[in-house]
């Protein structure tokens, strides 16, 4: 430990599981060159050992690849042999070499390996990530490789360091970034979020006692549409945070993706939110930040789990029903919620039917109800301004606008509430 860093570790259930651990992994005492951490639950963990690894579903390969690891039609689009792996010394320096042996292409870093450079090798570096095509003429994400002689990330405290493998960053969140870390013993992969605690916000609320809300909040739920904590280590200057690893990416993303979700898929997706939120307010928790954003997908497949996160905002009802803090994304926010800058109305946790209402319209729609002049959002906000242009909803049900105008209600004591929406015929009725 560094003489500046006071920790405590305190561990939680781990939610993600994978049976499929390669058998050729033998532990920190086995000496390897390279390591290839999953980014699909259902793919293992290869330790790379000698000189040359072949990467494929045949079973010639030192990795081999099987239908229930990658799926049905990606299979298809497997090679006997894939693509190589190599550790080669010139000059006394080691480079990481990956050879394409395929017809159908490896992705390195999201681009493909052109046709010319196949003959050639790769060189290839520490948290690189390698891809593998599917049959829709696009690729996923596979492994991502880690160096162990790479140097570290010194501004991460040792004993994270020593439990988790670092590897590449999916953001930049709203206080820190975030790393996708795997637990060195059991392979597990992890959202890690850092957290300074040498910064205040600017409404004079503590970083710190953001964080710890967002700990003690997380700590205390257990649903499936809620992400799952797993790990905190606190030391003197931060804190790091272990999420379930949700390797569908985000709500919006998806929605990027494809403009706009067919309403049968955007049913799914609003049904497992809304069920996140009933249980939040049942435990009497506001999570005050529903959006597109905040909704993790735990796999690449269409059909998957959906799950709320990002409880930073949240807050427990434990003293008082109503509360008064603005917070929150403005585009989502309930106009109530706005009311509260500098004065002396309050809100329940209707602000969040509010904004489950904005974030069913994004998803039908691809486009945001109150994105007029940015000097306009919160009048149109606060008087409910918001249109349903035909070439855009024509062929959305009825049921479906008339729930989104029962949630966007300007008045709270009006707006149908979590109980209501799971009557709403909407989500009784077959999905078109």
């Amino acid at each position: 430990m560094d003489d500046d860093e006071e920790e405590l570790t305190q561990p939680y259930e781990r939610s993600q599981d994978c049976s499929l651990f390669s058998p050729r992994i033998t532990g920190e005492s086995q000496t390897f060159w390279g390591r290839l951490y999953p980014l699909m639950k259902t793919l293992c963990c290869y330790d790379l050992l000698q000189a040359s690894e072949v990467v494929g579903k045949g079973a010639s390969c030192s990795i081999t690849l099987t239908v229930e690891q990658v799926g049905d039609k990606p299979y298809k689009m497997l090679a006997e042999e894939h693509f190589e792996l190599s550790r080669v010394v010139k000059k006394n320096i080691p480079k990481i070499m990956l050879l394409d042996r395929s017809e159908t292409g490896v992705f390195l870093n999201e681009k493909r390996i052109q046709t010319l450079q196949r003959s050639t090798p790769s060189v290839i570096h520490n948290n690189d990530i390698i891809g593998l095509p599917d049959s829709s003429g696009n690729h996923y994400n596979a492994f991502v490789f880690v160096d162990p002689k790479a140097p570290t990330i010194q501004s991460i405290p040792s004993a994270v360091r020593l439990k988790y493998d670092l590897t590449c960053r999916l953001g930049v969140g709203t206080f820190g970034e975030v790393y996708l870390a795997f637990d060195k013993n059991i392979k597990v992969a992890a959202a890690m979020k850092t957290i300074p605690l040498n910064t205040t916000l600017t409404n004079e609320v503590k970083l710190k006692d953001k964080l710890l809300n967002e700990i003690d909040i997380l700590k205390s739920l257990n649903n499936p549409h809620v992400i799952k904590l797993i790990d905190v280590v606190h030391y003197k200057s931060g804190s790091c945070m272990f999420l379930e690893y949700m390797e569908g990416k985000d709500l919006l993303d998806r929605i990027a993706q494809q403009g706009r979700l067919k309403e049968s898929l955007a049913k799914l997706y609003f049904y497992q939110i809304a069920l996140g939120i009933k249980y939040l307010h049942d435990k009497k928790i506001i999570h005050r930040d529903i959006k597109p954003a905040n909704v993790l997908l735990s796999t690449r497949d269409t059909e998957t789990i959906a799950k709320l996160a990002d409880f930073g905002l949240s807050k427990s009802l434990t003293s008082t029903i109503h509360m008064k803090t603005v917070c929150g994304t403005k585009l989502y926010a309930a106009p109530e919620l706005l009311a509260c800058k500098g004065k002396l109305e309050k809100y329940t946790s209707q602000v969040d039917i509010w904004s489950l209402g904005v974030l069913l319209y994004v998803s039908l729609s691809g486009k945001e109800p109150f994105a007029a002049q940015s000097h306009l959002v919160e009048i149109h906000i606060q008087n409910g301004l918001y249109v349903m242009p035909v070439e855009s909803w024509q062929n959305i049900s009825t049921f479906a606008k008339n729930l989104i105008d029962s949630m966007l209600e300007v008045q709270p004591v009006k707006r149908i509430t979590i109980d209501g929406i799971f009557e709403d015929i909407w989500l009784k009725v077959s999905a078109q």
